[in-house]
C-alpha cells in the first residue's frame, strides 16, 4: 500500500506538480514543495510524517528498482547477466541517487527529492547497461562506432534526466542553473568512464577527451529534449487531435453534451501540468463544448485552461470563438443594441495571455450603450452624437483586434467591420438638425485621467513600450517615471491594469493621497494591504490577508513573511508596485517620521525579490536631486522621463469633439493652441476645456456660426486657461529661486520672444557660474529653453501669466533683498 500510494505521488510529481503542492499545503502548513524540510523537521504532525515517509518511500523505490528493471532488460538484450563491472557501477548509481535524492527532499522539497532520486538512477542505469556495458566489447571497434555510441547513449540517458528529474526546476528556477551544471558535469563523467571502458587510457588521452566531450553534448541535448518534454508532446498533441475529433463528432450525432464533457477530461491539459508547446485543436474543443449545449461547463473549463501552463493562448481563441458564434447575426443597428446583452456571459475573473478580449468585450459593451441610446432620441443632434460615440467605440475595437494573436482576431474582424459600416450608413441617414446642440465637454483639466475616461487620454506609447521593454528583461530593473507636475504621470500609472499582460498584478499607490508615510510599518502595511485589494479587485487574486497590529508589532519582518506567502500565491506572475509622489517618503525622512531604513527595506526588496517583483517610483525629481544618496540604494534603476505630448496626440486631443459633433476648426485655430501649450497635457486639456464652455456660451452663439471654430476663438480660450490654470503657473513660480525668477520676468517682458544671455540676466548680482547654472535648471525643468545663444519660454502662456500677475520691479526689488539673496541657488 505504500508503494502504490508512493508511486502515486511520484505521477503527481512529474504530471501535477501544483497541484502536488496544494495538496501538500492542506496535509499541513509544512510539506509546500518549496520549502525544505530540515527547517519544519521538528515541527510535523503525524498526518505530515506519513507524507514523508511515502516519499522516501517513492525515492528508493526509484533509486532501487531502476537499476534492477535496467540490469534485467540489459540482461534480456545481450543474453546473459550484465558483467560484474556493470553491476558494481549500477550499485553505486542507486547509492548515490538514493543519497541525493533525500538530500534533495531535506533541502529543496518533496517533489525535487521524490524526482531526483528515481531519475538519476535511471539516466545513471541505463548509461551502465546501454553504455559502458557495450562499451566493453566496443574496445576493439573503430573510433567512428565508439563516438556514434557515445553521441547515442548519452542523449538517451540525458532524455531520462530531462523528463524527470528536470520536473520539479519549474517550481524553483533557481534550482534549474544547477540542473545544467550537473548535466553537462555528469555528462562529462559518464563520457570519461565510456572512454575507459572502451580501452583509450592514458596512451590515447585526446580520444578519451572526444568521447566524453560527445557524451556530455549528447546528453545536454537529450535533457533539453527531456526539459520540454518533446517525447510526451507529440504523443499528447496526437491525442488531443483525435479528442477534438471525436468531440466535434458527439455533439453532432448525440444532443447530449455529456459524451463531449467526458471526452474533454481526457484531454492532455487536464491530466499534464507542465505542457510546453500549442496542443492545438483545444482551443475548437473548447468551442465544441459550448456549443454542445452545456456553455456554464465550458466557461469553468475554458477558466481552467486560461491559468493553465502557456495553453491560455486556447482559451482566448475559444471565447472569441464563441463570441463570433453569439454575433455572427447581429448585422444591423437594432442588433447591435443587444450585442452587449449577447456578451453578458463572458467570464470576468479569468486570467488571458494578453487583456486584449477582455478590454473588446468592454467596447462592445459601450457601443451597443451608445447605440441604444441614439435609437431613444428623436432629434437629428442627439440621435448623431450617440452613433458617432459608438463609431469612436467600432474604431477602438478594430484597433484592439489589431493587437491580438491573428487567428483570434481574424474571427471578430468581418463582425466588427459589419458594425462600423451599418453605423456609417445610419449617419448618413440621420434626420435633419433642428438647431445647434450643446458639446458635451470631454476634457479633464487638472485630475488624473480615470481609468474610465480614455477617450480624452491620448499618446504616450512610447511611456508604455519603454516600462514594457524594461518588464520583459530577465532582472527586472527599478524604474523611476520622472517629470513636471501635472505632465500626466499618474494618468499613465493608471492605464497600467489594461496595458499590461495578465501575467502582471500592477497596484498603485498613492503617497500622497491614500499611503500614510507617518512611519515605516504603516507605510509597508499600506503596500500590503493595497496589494491584497487590488490584486483581487483587477486580477481576480486572493493574495494572503494582512493585519495592522501585526505590521505595528513586527514592521519589516511582518512583511518580508507577506511577501514569501503573497509569491506563492501570485503563481509565476509578477507584483508590480507603482508608487506615485515617491518623495513623499523622502519628506517623512527629513521631518523624522521614517528613519533611513526605509530606503534598506527599499533596496532589500530590489537586490533580493527583483524576478518576481518590480518598483516603479513617479516624481517630480531624479535621484540625483534627492538627499540622502537615494541612488547608492537603488541599483539597475532606469529612469523614463515624462515630458509634454507629441504633436500629432496633442492635435487629436484638441480635434475630439470633431469625431462627435459637425464642427469645423480652422487650422490656425489649431496650430495657435499648440503654440500656446506647446503640447503640454495639461495645458492643452484647460485650453480645449475653456473652448468648450466658451462654444456653448450664449455669447459666443449669437456672435456667429456654430460650427466654425476660429483663431479668434481658439485665442479667447487660451486668456481664460491663463487665468483657469493660475494655481499651476503660480506652483511653477514660487518653486523657482530669486534669480531664476528674475530670469523669467527679464524674459517675460522682453521686447520679443526670445532674449539673449546679457538681457536675461541684468540686475542680478551673481557671477555668470552662477547664472549660468540658475538657467541650465529653467531649462531642466522645462520652463525655458535655449538655442543659438538665444532663450525663450518653452510654453508661452506661461509668459503670458507673469505679464499678468508678475511686477518686474518688484522681482527685481526682491532679488536685491537679503531674504531673496538665502533663495539664490549656486551664489558664489
Amino acid at each position: 500500500m505504500m508503494l502504490l500510494e508512493s508511486l502515486r505521488l511520484a505521477l503527481l510529481v512529474f504530471f501535477k506538480p501544483s497541484e502536488l503542492d496544494d495538496k501538500l499545503r492542506k496535509v499541513g502548513p509544512h510539506l509546500a514543495t518549496k520549502v525544505p524540510l530540515w527547517h519544519t523537521l521538528g515541527r510535523l504532525d503525524s498526518n505530515e510524517w506519513c507524507v514523508v515517509l511515502r516519499a522516501l518511500a517513492a525515492i528508493v523505490l526509484g533509486a532501487i528498482a531502476w537499476p534492477i528493471v535496467m540490469a534485467g532488460l540489459g540482461m534480456l538484450w545481450r543474453g546473459h547477466w550484465p558483467g560484474w563491472d556493470s553491476m558494481l557501477i549500477i550499485l553505486i548509481i542507486a547509492l548515490i541517487s538514493l543519497f541525493v535524492g533525500i538530500a534533495g527532499l531535506l533541502v529543496v522539497g518533496i517533489s525535487f527529492g521524490v524526482s531526483i532520486g528515481g531519475a538519476a538512477s535511471l539516466a545513471g542505469s541505463l548509461v551502465a547497461i546501454t553504455g559502458f556495458e557495450p562499451s566493453l566489447v566496443l574496445r576493439g571497434s573503430n573510433q567512428t562506432g565508439l563516438m556514434i555510441t557515445a553521441v547515442a547513449f548519452g542523449s538517451g540517458s540525458g532524455l531520462v534526466l530531462g523528463l524527470v528529474a528536470i520536473v520539479t526546476f519549474l517550481l524553483r528556477p533557481t534550482v534549474r542553473w544547477f540542473a545544467w551544471m550537473c548535466t553537462v558535469i555528469g555528462g562529462l563523467i559518464f563520457g570519461v568512464l565510456f572512454a575507459r571502458a572502451a580501452g583509450w587510457g592514458s596512451d590515447a588521452v585526446a580520444m578519451g577527451i572526444v568521447l566524453a566531450v560527445l557524451f556530455a553534448l549528447g546528453f545536454l541535448a537529450g535533457c533539453s529534449l527531456g526539459y520540454y518534454r518533446v517525447p510526451l508532446y507529440l504523443i499528447e498533441l496526437v491525442w488531443q487531435v483525435v479528442l477534438t475529433g471525436l468531440s466535434a463528432l458527439a455533439v453532432k450525432v448525440s444532443a447530449s453534451s455529456q459524451l463531449a464533457q467526458r471526452l474533454y477530461r481526457l484531454s492532455p491539459v487536464c491530466q499534464d501540468e507542465l505542457i510546453w508547446f500549442r496542443l492545438w485543436t483545444l482551443d475548437r474543443q473548447l468551442a465544441v463544448l459550448a456549443h454542445g449545449g452545456d456553455r456554464q461547463f465550458a466557461l469553468e473549463a475554458i477558466v481552467e485552461v486560461a491559468r493553465s501552463f502557456r495553453q491560455g493562448w486556447a482559451a482566448e481563441a475559444a471565447l472569441a470563438a464563441i463570441m463570433a458564434h453569439d454575433l455572427h447575426d447581429c448585422k444591423h443597428i437594432p442588433d447591435i443594441v443587444g450585442a452587449g446583452a449577447r456578451l453578458s456571459w463572458f467570464p470576468h475573473a479569468i486570467d488571458l495571455p494578453s487583456v486584449a478580449l477582455q478590454h473588446t468585450v468592454t467596447l462592445i459593451n459601450e457601443m451597443s450603450q451608445n447605440t441604444e441610446a441614439a435609437t431613444r432620441v428623436s432629434d437629428g443632434p442627439g440621435w448623431q452624437v450617440n452613433l458617432r460615440k459608438a463609431q469612436v467605440n467600432v474604431e477602438a475595437l478594430q484597433g484592439t483586434l489589431g493587437q491580438m494573436d491573428g487567428r483570434v482576431a481574424g474571427l471578430l474582424t468581418p463582425i466588427v467591420q459589419c458594425w462600423k459600416d451599418a453605423i456609417e450608413q445610419a449617419l448618413q441617414g440621420v434626420p435633419q438638425d433642428v438647431g445647434p446642440v450643446e458639446i458635451e465637454n470631454f476634457y479633464i483639466a487638472g485630475n488624473p485621467i480615470p481609468p474610465e475616461k480614455e477617450i480624452v487620454f491620448v499618446g504616450r506609447e512610447d511611456l508604455f513600450a519603454r516600462i514594457q521593454d524594461n518588464l520583459a528583461a530577465t532582472q527586472k530593473p527599478t524604474l523611476v517615471l520622472q517629470g513636471q507636475r501635472r505632465t500626466g504621470k499618474t494618468s499613465v500609472l493608471l492605464r497600467l491594469p489594461k496595458r499590461l499582460s495578465a501575467n502582471y498584478v500592477p497596484v498603485y499607490v498613492d503617497l500622497q493621497a491614500t499611503a500614510p508615510v507617518d512611519s515605516l510599518n504603516r507605510f509597508l502595511y499600506t503596500l500590503a494591504h493595497e496589494a491584497v485589494r487590488q490584486a483581487d479587485e483587477k486580477r481576480q487574486i486572493a493574495l494572503p490577508p494582512v493585519e495592522l497590529a501585526d505590521f505595528d508589532y513586527r514592521g519589516p519582518h511582518a512583511f518580508y513573511e507577506w511577501l514569501d506567502q503573497a509569491r506563492q500565491r501570485l503563481d509565476g506572475r509578477l507584483l508590480f508596485f507603482a508608487v506615485d509622489e515617491f518623495e513623499k517618503i523622502e519628506e517623512a525622512i527629513v521631518q523624522g517620521q521614517m528613519g533611513i531604513a526605509a530606503l534598506d527595506v527599499l533596496r532589500h526588496l530590489i537586490q533580493h525579490h527583483s524576478s518576481w517583483l518590480v518598483l516603479l517610483f513617479a516624481g517630480l525629481r531624479t535621484l540625483e536631486e534627492m538627499s540622502h544618496d537615494w541612488s547608492s540604494y537603488f541599483i539597475n534603476v532606469k529612469p523614463i522621463h515624462v515630458s509634454y505630448l507629441d504633436l500629432e496626440s496633442a492635435r487629436k486631443l484638441i480635434l475630439l469633439p470633431t469625431r462627435f459633433y459637425s464642427i469645423r476648426y480652422d487650422e490656425r485655430a489649431v496650430e495657435s493652441i499648440l503654440e500656446a501649450t506647446h503640447a503640454q497635457p495639461y495645458l492643452v486639456q484647460a485650453v480645449c476645456f475653456e473652448l468648450v464652455q466658451y462654444l456653448n456660451s450664449p455669447r459666443r452663439r449669437l456672435a456667429g456660426p456654430f460650427g466654425q471654430v476660429s483663431i479668434a476663438d481658439a485665442q479667447e480660450a487660451i486668456r481664460q486657461a491663463v487665468r483657469s490654470a493660475h494655481i499651476y503657473f503660480s506652483y511653477l513660480w514660487d518653486k523657482s529661486s530669486d534669480p531664476e525668477q528674475l530670469i523669467l520676468a527679464n524674459l517675460a517682458y522682453g521686447q520679443g520672444e526670445r532674449a539673449r544671455f546679457g538681457d536675461l540676466s541684468k540686475g542680478l548680482d551673481m557671477t555668470r557660474r552662477a547664472i549660468h547654472e540658475a538657467m541650465e535648471h529653467l531649462k531642466r525643468h522645462e520652463l525655458i529653453e535655449g538655442k543659438d545663444g538665444e532663450y525663450c519660454f518653452q510654453v508661452p502662456m506661461m509668459r503670458q501669466w507673469i505679464q499678468n500677475e508678475v511686477s518686474l520691479e518688484a522681482v527685481r526689488v526682491a532679488s536685491q533683498s537679503p531674504a531673496g539673496a538665502g533663495r539664490s541657488r549656486g551664489q558664489e
